[in-house]
């Protein structure tokens, strides 16, 4: 098969792929706009955390695209979880609370990845700033044949203390 239709055929599969999202739910806003019976939602988190920082990560693997094409060396921003806003652990294999999370923000050449808008707002950081940082843990198809387990980033917003503190009194009843 040719380069050109393979990337025919890829391009009509992404086509495709966008006209069969599912409306965002409006009973759940943190539920992730995908496809229906492709990915099940094991766990919503959503928390205040502190920013940490981001670090350049190398690649150690052993693969021919490891460490430059791999995927897996760039920027990652860490966050340590300070406090749990809420937590509903909706499948059996669904992650425990956890207490760091880590996004990858920039390729192995620093170049940016993912959302503008959050990368905007990590650039904009220092250490020690809260945030309001909400991900699930959802397992299901990434591509035709292949399930794994993702972790999307839904929310990630910088907050004052005065902030948080509001967000605590407001804790949902669904925090264990």
């Amino acid at each position: 098969m040719s380069k050109k239709i393979r990337t025919s055929i890829a391009l009509s599969m992404v086509f495709l792929a966008f006209q069969v999202t599912a409306a965002p739910d409006k009973q759940n806003p943190t539920a992730p706009n995908t496809p229906p019976g492709k990915m099940e939602i094991l766990v919503v988190n959503r928390t205040i955390a502190k920013y940490d920082g981001t670090a350049f990560r190398l690649c150690r693997g052993r693969t021919a695209a490891c460490p430059e094409r791999c995927g897996h060396s760039g920027g990652f921003a860490s966050f340590s979880v300070v406090d749990y806003l809420q937590y509903d652990k909706r499948g059996k294999y669904g992650d425990a609370k956890k207490t760091s999370f880590t996004i990858q923000v920039t390729n192995f050449k620093k170049m940016p990845i993912g959302a503008k808008e959050i990368n905007k707002c990590i650039s904009g950081m220092k250490k020690g700033d809260l945030v309001l940082l909400c991900w699930n843990h959802t397992y299901g198809e990434v591509r035709p044949g292949v399930k794994s387990p993702q972790r999307p980033l839904i929310e990630l917003l910088k907050i004052t203390e005065k902030e948080a503190a509001i967000l605590r009194s407001n804790k949902k009843d669904q925090v264990e």
